[in-house]
């Protein structure tokens, strides 16, 4: 999977990295640091099992989100929100062939 070195959100830009190892938590996917502006996406699970593209698709929105609701909102919304929300809009991406060149 492809992804832009940065992405801009709100007038930030965030780096992109992925893929990233968690040794700090295996049970992360995807994490955004708001202080430095970095998106960290796993390749792969704490067990060293490949993530499946789409999933890998998912997380990006998601934590795409997370940024947005960071600049927007203030972080208020709630963890299964986001989660919720990512997956949706996911699901009518992929499924309408969206694509972003």
């Amino acid at each position: 999977m492809k992804f832009p070195k940065k992405i801009k959100v709100g007038g930030h830009y965030y780096s992109i990295v992925f893929p990233y190892v968690f040794k700090e938590d295996k049970t992360l996917w995807g994490q955004t640091d708001h202080a430095t502006l970095e998106m960290r996406i796993a390749e792969q699970d704490g067990a060293g099992n490949k993530v499946d593209p789409s999933k890998i698709g998912e997380i990006f929105i998601h934590e795409i989100l997370h940024c947005v609701d960071e600049i927007y909102n203030g972080g208020r919304l709630e963890e299964d929100t986001i989660k919720r929300i990512s997956q949706g809009l996911y699901q009518v991406l992929k499924e309408n062939k969206f694509t972003i060149e």
